[in-house]
């Protein structure tokens, strides 16, 4: 017959654990002077993330902007001259 610890799902297991910080047969545990001592980056942070960062140049953005500008005053003159014929 299992034994209740043999029926705990790893969930459960874990959560049994924890308050203790038991070891069961799924935990592996590193000291923090081994994690230190090898300089391990463990930061939340995903160092193989692609940057959003914007490299446009300010005149870049510029010229943007008056590009944009102008398409919406293209679209507005068009409004207008469809709602005047109308």
């Amino acid at each position: 017959m299992k034994s209740r610890d043999e029926d705990r799902c790893p969930r459960e297991d874990f959560f049994h654990l924890l308050p203790k910080r038991g070891d069961s047969d799924r935990s592996w545990t590193v000291a923090r002077a081994d994690i230190e001592a090898k300089n391990f980056d463990l930061k939340a942070q995903n160092p193989n993330a692609k940057s959003n960062e914007d490299t446009r140049t300010p005149e870049e953005l510029l010229d943007l902007i008056e590009q944009k500008g102008r398409e919406v005053a293209d679209a507005v003159a068009e409004l207008r001259r469809v709602t005047a014929t109308s």
